[in-house]
C-alpha cells in the first residue's frame, strides 16, 4: 500500500490491496483449489522424469486430500552410497490458505551440510500422520544397518517409531532437551553438566559428569536417567551418531601437539583411548600427533564418507523439473483420479505469521535500570522502593523559594490628577 502510494500516487484501502495480492498470486501460481486436482498428474510426472523417485498420495473415501510423500531418486542414491546414516525428522506448520503440516527427513553429509532425504504433507501432526510418514520412509530406504533416527520428544513420533521402526535406535535432540532443562530448573550449572554429559565420548567421563549432576540436582538427574542415556548421550549410543550433536569439533593441529598427549592410539585399527577416533571416523588430536610424527598421509586415516569423491557422489543425482502441465503426457487411469480440497476449518482471529518461540530462542534483551533507586527491571511508574528526598537547587534559599511561590502584593492606588498615592480621582 505504501509503495503504491509513493511510486504511483494511488491510495488503496486494505481490503482492495489484499484482493489485488490474491489476484496476482493466482495469476502466477494458479488458484490453490486447482492445485490439489493436479496432484495425481504431478506425482506421475515427477516419477516419469526422475526414475526411482518414491511418491505416495492418500485421500479419504470422499477423495479429499489427506497425506502426500516424496523422496527424490537423487536423494535416495546419495543416502544409500555415502551419506551418514543418521536421520533427523521434524514437522513444521505451513502458512498457506489451507495450513497443514510439512514433515521432513534430513541427514548431514561429511561436510556438515544439510542433505534433504524426504518430505511429506498432512493436515495435523499426530500419531496417525507420523505413522503414515514413517511407513512411507521405510518403503523408500528400508531399515539400514547402523542407522539412527533423531527427533524431539513429540509423543506422536515416539509411538510411531515404536510401530514402524522398533529395531532402529531412536535418539532425542539434545538442543530441545537442553531447552526443557533450562525451562524447568533455571540453573546454568545443570545445563553445563548436561552438555558435558552428552558430549562425552568415554563412558567413564560420562559417569563422572552425571554423578556430579546428581550432587547438584537430584531431580534433573533422575529425569535424564529415566529418559535413557542411550537416547541422548554419545558414550552410550548403540550406533554412531557421528558429529550430528555437535556444532563444531574442528581443532587445529598445532593445538593438538601442545596439549592432551595422553591418548593411546592404534593407527592400524584406527582407534584411540579417547574413543573419538573410532566414533567419528576422524583422527582425534592424539591420532593427529601420532600421524604427523610417523609422517603418514592424513587422508588414509579418515573415513570414506569424508572424502571429496564421496561428497561429489552424494550430489551426483539430478532432480529434473516436471515442466508446465500443458506438456504433461498423463495416462487415462491417472487422469481419472480425483483429489478434492482437504477438510479445512478457518480459525478465529488474525492468522499467525510467526510460530511461538521456545525458551532458548528469545533474544537476550538489555535490562534497563531506574536511575533514582538504582534498581533494574522497573521504571518510575512501578517503582516500589522509597524515593529519596530531593533538596532545592543551591541557588535558591528558603526565603527566595518562598517568595517565588507567594502571591505578588497589590500596588496602591495613585491619583491621576495630583499624582499622589492613597486616593484616586
Amino acid at each position: 500500500m505504501v509503495e503504491m502510494q509513493v511510486e504511483h500516487g494511488l491510495h488503496l484501502l486494505y481490503s482492495k490491496a489484499w484482493r489485488a495480492k490474491d489476484h496476482a498470486e493466482a495469476s502466477v501460481f494458479g488458484p490453490p483449489e486447482e492445485s490439489f486436482k493436479l496432484l495425481p498428474a504431478y506425482c506421475h510426472r515427477l516419477e516419469d522424469v526422475n526414475p526411482g523417485t518414491i511418491k505416495a498420495l492418500k485421500t479419504n473415501v470422499t477423495n479429499q486430500f489427506e497425506y502426500m510423500f516424496i523422496a527424490h531418486a537423487a536423494s535416495l542414491y546419495g543416502f544409500r552410497t555415502v551419506i551418514l546414516p543418521v536421520i533427523a525428522i521434524d514437522g513444521t506448520h505451513l502458512k498457506g490458505k489451507f495450513s497443514g503440516i510439512m514433515f521432513v527427513a534430513i541427514c548431514l553429509d561429511a561436510n556438515n551440510q544439510v542433505f534433504p532425504l524426504a518430505c511429506g504433507f498432512g493436515d495435523v501432526e499426530d500419531e496417525m500422520s507420523w505413522t503414515w510418514f514413517l511407513n512411507e520412509l521405510k518403503n523408500a530406504i528400508g531399515s539400514p544397518e547402523d542407522c539412527m533416527i533423531i527427533s524431539d520428544r513429540h509423543l506422536g513420533i515416539k509411538v510411531a517409531m515404536e510401530k514402524v521402526y522398533p529395531n532402529v535406535p531412536h535418539g532425542y535432540c539434545v538442543f530441545h532437551m537442553a531447552q526443557n532443562i533450562k525451562k524447568d530448573y533455571k540453573r546454568k550449572d545443570v545445563i553445563l553438566l548436561f552438555k558435558q554429559a552428552w558430549k562425552a565420548y568415554q563412558k567413564s567421563e560420562f559417569k563422572e559428569t552425571i554423578l556430579e549432576m546428581m550432587k547438584v540436582n537430584k531431580v534433573a538427574f533422575k529425569e535424564l536417567m529415566n529418559v535413557g542415556p542411550e537416547r541422548w548421550s554419545r558414550a552410550y549410543s548403540p550406533v554412531r551418531r557421528y558429529r550430528l550433536m555437535t556444532s563444531s569439533i574442528v581443532e587445529s593441529m598445532n593445538s593438538c601437539l601442545d596439549r592432551n598427549k595422553d591418548g593411546l592410539v592404534n593407527l592400524y585399527e584406527k582407534t584411540c583411548s579417547c574413543a573419538k577416533f573410532e566414533v567419528d571416523k576422524l583422527p582425534c588430536r592424539h591420532a593427529l600427533a601420532v600421524i604427523r610424527y610417523a609422517k603418514k598421509p592424513l587422508p588414509d586415516y579418515c573415513g570414506d564418507c569424508y572424502k571429496t569423491t564421496s561428497l561429489v557422489e552424494a550430489y551426483a543425482g539430478t532432480i529434473f523439473p516436471v515442466g508446465h502441465p500443458s506438456y504433461w503426457n498423463i495416462p487415462e487411469d491417472v487422469r481419472s483420479k480425483v483429489v478434492l480440497l482437504p477438510l479445512f476449518c478457518t480459525q478465529a482471529g488474525r492468522p499467525r505469521k510467526k510460530r511461538f518461540k521456545t525458551i532458548g530462542e528469545h533474544g537476550n534483551g538489555k535490562t534497563r535500570n531506574y536511575t533514582i533507586c538504582k534498581k533494574s527491571g522497573h521504571n518510575r511508574q512501578n517503582c516500589r522502593n522509597p524515593q529519596p528526598c530531593q533538596a532545592p537547587p543551591p541557588c535558591l534559599t528558603v526565603s527566595s523559594a518562598t517568595s517565588a511561590t507567594s502571591k505578588r502584593p497589590r500596588r496602591p492606588y495613585r491619583c491621576r490628577k495630583c499624582g499622589d498615592e492613597g486616593h484616586n480621582s
